[in-house]
């Protein structure tokens, strides 16, 4: 029977013979006056505590055990895998299993490229949850570690299996190293293989094209597609605009190479896709039959402007200054990062925020900060604050906030919001949404409130006032349920009466409704415009026929505000934050002013003699680290330049059109303002040192850079910065490492299918500084490579760990498996244990108990000092003469009494001799 006891650190051990032996010696060798007894338990406590200090320097651990059976089903998810071929395996494995008996259980984890578990321990295997996990590729190694994580959390002690289902199709990591380290921690890897095979398969392998050419050079697309017999086929090549060629052959077992001729066009990227399209039967997997490239076309550089100036003002002015403009408008912005090749700016003349999706907006901001494409952001009515920009990627990017922090007294505004919600599904719901969207660009200092009809009556939910406190509104906001609305005409009267208590300087109102209630008469419209108060007007879920959206567009055509009609809700918190800014016209100051250097710079160069005058611009705050050139009287920003990441950015808080800048026009520094502006900011040209390059393989893939300089020599040392835009838009850097003369090289992870945009930028300190950026173009996952199981791989697993390749008749609960066994430490006890032991060893020698006796009489001899042996008392009382004290009188033993012979002095004097001689005779001999 084995002890359940380990030592973390035996060689600890080692010292507790010399330890103990060097104990006994000084023990003997000690010449301390002690008695034995005395002598022997402080021997016996310093022995026990040497041993438990040695115990504990040796880290001793407890071993402990269960019998229980920890089961772990691990199934393969990959898209090489169907699911419902894993349902099948994962049904099958349940019924012969069985129910299990705790402390037997079983558990089940999903895995793909990623790892999910399905159901935690329990004694029975259930069909599982649906994962959502990344099938493009098949990690097993990860897999296996997270099965071992999964398993330390089971019940303690016993056995621990985990069953492996998988076609063995791995795509990165090392399995059977991760199979090794599982059977060093005691747990067996069990294969049950998924075998398929498809002995009839064409696959695509690749697409080759040249990633530059120049507009009307010829090149060649050049596609490999593998057969695993002959078959007839037709090769599709095509790109965004439609197909461009369509060839049907008969493929030949084996590769076959299939070229394509093309000439370069007037689009700046080229998306090609090839598709091979093998007649039926002859295939089994269509996921694998179609590749991609991407072809640059060279094109002069070009600056973007994205406006709605039907006019077109800054363009032509930019035209006049040889600038190549490529206009767009909001809607048009590109979204794919390989879209953005080519241009070294992007201007947004006074575009709102709500005119471009999210997501544009964020991939803005990445290319400035990524690519170092220069940004300017041109003021107006829809620009800056008043646009909706604060809060978004693009502001972060900007020189100046949108905040008003320098102004000591800005005028504030009010906002007022009739909810009449109750007629569309959910509508209360989206009430309290849409009211929380209407403060979110509100400061403090602006006015807010809800009017709703409850109860018969209409009143102010949350009464007008300073906003203050969002998170105050926002709970009185949860408790509002509008009911069904009778008119408008009470409502909007409470409405009015309000703002016109406001002392605001902007005031506005929007109504939500389905137009059922009664209209307001033209005398209560008449106010409004008198007031100056404009309505906005939400129409949504209407049931009464055309008059009441009628009645709805007449409201807000009638007071200036604007008409939605909206039928699907998810739009109604965009379009209230939206019409929250109209009290934001605040951030808009339309005084006449001429502009005033603040600090020279390069788009002002040449004219530092004045500028015409102006008359608005946008409220704005300069950043601390941006550079202020031009302001008003009141110090407000009017042109803030700055630098983000790699990219520069400007903002020119003024418009360039007839609103605020109509004597601009006539000026004939008008155009050479703007195109010194711009090139300002334009991208630096890149110093041509660097040239990328790249491969990829499974879902690896791999950046290498040459830097050379114009004169042939590597350069070396360079610090590079290189940043990789994935397919789903996200952004990260990648670590590049010098691996030779002038080559750098970085990694990363191809799984996704899509284009990859990699830049890189770099500063060697001696003058040759800018970047490079290419496309990266991958195909379909790795994981569809795979024909048949890989075998091979499953059995290795198995051997590395012990387990098995299993049968239909294996017993998936054997038992003869290494017993888990939970180590608990036991050094800190036994420390504890051994400092305990000394301390009473100390006490021990040190402190001597005495009992305590009855005082007695000071006529006492020297037999109360020294206590006589039995055989000297019985002396003393044999010589004793008879007394004729009665028995209950006699002197109690030990005591003398008054009168005493000389003969019995005489005998306890040499009885106390002998005594004292016996006594230092024990000593000498002690020591």
């Amino acid at each position: 029977m084995s002890v359940p006891i380990e030592f973390d650190q035996p060689i600890w051990l080692l010292t507790a013979i010399p330890l103990l032996g060097m104990l006994i010696y000084i023990s003997m060798r000690s010449r301390a006056g002690l008695p034995i007894a005395v002598k022997n338990t402080a021997l016996l406590l310093r022995g026990l505590a040497i041993t438990a200090l040695v115990l504990a320097l040796a880290r001793t651990v407890h071993l402990t055990g269960g019998e229980g059976l920890s089961v772990l089903v691990l199934r393969d998810l990959s898209a090489s895998v169907p699911r419902l071929v894993s349902d099948g395996v994962i049904s099958e494995t349940s019924k012969r299993l069985g129910g299990l008996e705790y402390p037997d259980q079983v558990s089940l984890i999903s895995f793909a490229k990623d790892q999910q578990q399905e159901q935690p321990m329990a004694t029975r295997l259930g069909s599982g949850i649906s994962v959502s996990l990344d099938r493009g590729g098949s990690d097993i190694a990860a897999a296996l570690r997270y099965s071992a994580s999964a398993l330390e959390g089971s019940a303690p002690g016993g056995s621990r299996r985990i069953i492996l289902i998988s076609d063995g199709n791995s795509t990165e990591g090392d399995p059977v190293r991760e199979a090794k380290n599982l059977a060093a921690a005691g747990i067996v890897v069990d294969v049950l293989p998924v075998i398929y095979d498809h002995p009839r398969e064409v696959i695509l392998e690749s697409v080759e094209a040249p990633e530059t050419v120049r507009p009307g050079q010829v090149y060649s697309v050049d596609t490999i597609i593998w057969s695993s017999s002959a078959a007839p086929a037709t090769v599709v090549l095509a790109d965004g605009d439609g197909v461009l060629e369509r060839r049907s052959l008969t493929l030949e077992a084996g590769r076959n190479r299939v070229a394509f001729t093309l000439a370069g066009g007037s689009a700046v990227i080229q998306r090609l896709k090839v598709s091979v399209h093998p007649e039926p039967g002859l295939d089994s997997l269509e996921q694998n039959n179609f590749g991609i490239g991407l072809v640059r076309t060279i094109q002069q550089p070009r600056v973007a402007l994205v406006t709605d100036d039907p006019d077109r003002t800054l363009e032509k002015l930019l035209i006049a200054g040889s600038i190549h403009i490529e206009t767009m408008t909001p809607d048009q912005l590109p979204l794919a990062p390989e879209d953005y090749y080519g241009i070294e700016a992007l201007i947004l003349d006074d575009v709102s925020a709500f005119r471009i999706d999210p997501k544009r907006i964020a991939m803005l901001e990445r290319m400035v900060h990524t690519t170092g494409m220069g940004l300017l952001m041109v003021g107006g009515p829809n620009s800056f604050g008043a646009g909706g920009w604060r809060g978004t990627e693009v502001e972060i990017a900007l020189p100046v906030k949108m905040d008003i922090q320098q102004r000591k007294k800005l005028p504030n505004g009010a906002l007022a919001v009739i909810l009449h919600t109750c007629e569309f599904e959910l509508g209360n719901m989206w009430a309290r949404k849409i009211a929380s969207s209407s403060i979110a660009p509100l400061t403090p200092k602006d006015e807010f409130g809800v009017l709703v009809y409850s109860g018969g009556a209409d009143f102010w939910g949350i009464p007008l006032g300073p906003v203050g406190d969002k998170a105050a509104i926002q709970k009185k906001i949860n408790t509002l349920s509008p009911a069904d609305m009778i008119t408008f005409g009470s409502t909007m009267t409470l409405a009015i009466q309000g703002l016109l208590q406001s002392n605001t300087y902007s005031k506005h109102v929007v109504i939500i409704s389905d137009g059922d209630p009664t209209p307001p008469g033209k005398k209560l419209l008449d106010a409004y415009v008198e007031a100056g108060i404009s309505i906005s007007t939400i129409c949504i879920n209407p049931h009464s026929g055309p008059s009441a959206t009628a009645a709805m567009k007449k409201i807000s055509n009638y007071t200036g505000g604007r008409y939605y009609f909206i039928d699907d809700p998810t739009r109604l918190p965009q379009i209230f934050f939206r019409e929250a800014l109209e009290v934001k016209r605040n951030l808009i100051s339309e005084e006449t002013f001429t502009p005033t250097i603040v600090e020279s710079a390069g788009p002002i160069q040449g004219l530092e003699s004045g500028f015409p005058p102006l008359h608005g611009l946008v409220l704005t705050t300069i950043k601390p680290l941006s550079k202020l050139v031009l302001v008003n009287p009141e110090e407000d920003p009017l042109l803030a330049l700055g630098r983000h990441g790699v990219g520069k950015t400007a903002a020119f808080m003024s418009d360039v059109r007839t609103r605020w800048s109509a004597e601009w026009q006539g000026w004939s520094g008008n155009s050479t303002f703007w195109t010194q502006l711009i090139r300002s900011i334009s991208k630096e040209l890149d110093s041509g040192v660097l040239e990328i390059s790249h491969s990829v393989e499974g879902d690896s893939g791999q950046v290498i850079v040459d830097a050379i300089d114009p004169e042939g020599r590597f350069l070396d040392g360079l610090e590079l910065e290189c940043v990789l835009i994935s397919p789903d838009q996200s952004q990260r850097k990648l670590v590049v490492n010098q691996v030779a003369p002038g080559r750098y090289l970085g990694k990363f992870d191809a799984s996704a299918e899509g284009s990859y945009l990699v830049h890189v930028n770099h500063d060697d300190g001696q003058g040759n500084i800018g970047g490079q950026t290419k496309s990266i173009s991958v195909g379909y996952p790795a994981e569809f490579r795979a024909l048949q199981s890989n075998e091979d791989l499953l059995k290795r697993i198995a051997e590395a760990s012990g387990g098995r390749i299993l049968t239909a008749t294996d017993n998936l609960l054997d038992r003869s498996l290494p017993r888990r066994r939970d180590r608990s430490p036991l050094w800190h006890y036994l420390a504890i244990c051994g400092l305990s032991l000394f301390f009473f060893d100390i006490v021990a020698r040190r402190v001597q108990m005495r009992i305590p006796t009855f005082k007695r009489s000071s006529k006492s001899t020297i037999q109360e000092v020294v206590e006589p042996t039995p055989l000297v008392r019985r002396a003393i009382a044999a010589s004793r003469k008879p007394s004729a004290i009665p028995p209950e009188m006699e002197p109690r033993e030990g005591l003398t009494v008054q009168k005493e012979t000389p003969e019995v002095a005489d005998q306890q004097s040499q009885d106390l001799q002998e005594l004292i001689k016996a006594r230092r005779r024990k000593r000498k001999k002690d020591r």
